[in-house]
Formats: C-alpha cells, sequence, structure tokens
C-alpha cells in the first residue's frame, strides 16, 4: 500500500518485546470519495479526499415543479 501511495508512514515504534513497528495513515491525495444526498427538496454533491476533508461541495434547492429537468445537473 506504501508503494501504491495509498498511505504513508506516519511514525515508528521501536519495541524490544514486537520489535520495530510502523505506522500508517492514509495518503490524502490518493484517490477521491464523492457522495450525493437527494431529499425532498435539495440535492447536495460532495467530494472529498481520502482524509475525509472536503475537497467541493454544492447543495442545490429544489421543488417538485422542477421535475428533473438538466439544469439540476453540473456539466
Amino acid at each position: 500500500m506504501i508503494d501504491l501511495q495509498f498511505v504513508r508512514e506516519v511514525g515508528l515504534n521501536v519495541s524490544p518485546e514486537l520489535g520495530d513497528q510502523v505506522f500508517v495513515g492514509t495518503q490524502p491525495d490518493a484517490g477521491y470519495m464523492v457522495s450525493a444526498e437527494i431529499g425532498v427538496d435539495f440535492i447536495a454533491v460532495m467530494c472529498a479526499n481520502f482524509a475525509i476533508e472536503p475537497v467541493w461541495q454544492h447543495k442545490e434547492t429544489t421543488t417538485p415543479s422542477m421535475g428533473t429537468k438538466p439544469s439540476l445537473i453540473a456539466p
């Protein structure tokens, strides 16, 4: 996982009983997660990095009379 850059070393623990232990954490820029929520009167979309830090988000208010207009879909 380190070679593929999905995780990175964040610490080292040297223990006589257990030997050397390498602590790893996620590599924030290794990829992104996209989430969408469709509610009764809104559509919300968010993109976050692997550290679960929001990179982009948008919430659009909707009404039932709007139907499925193409204007709600981002280019």
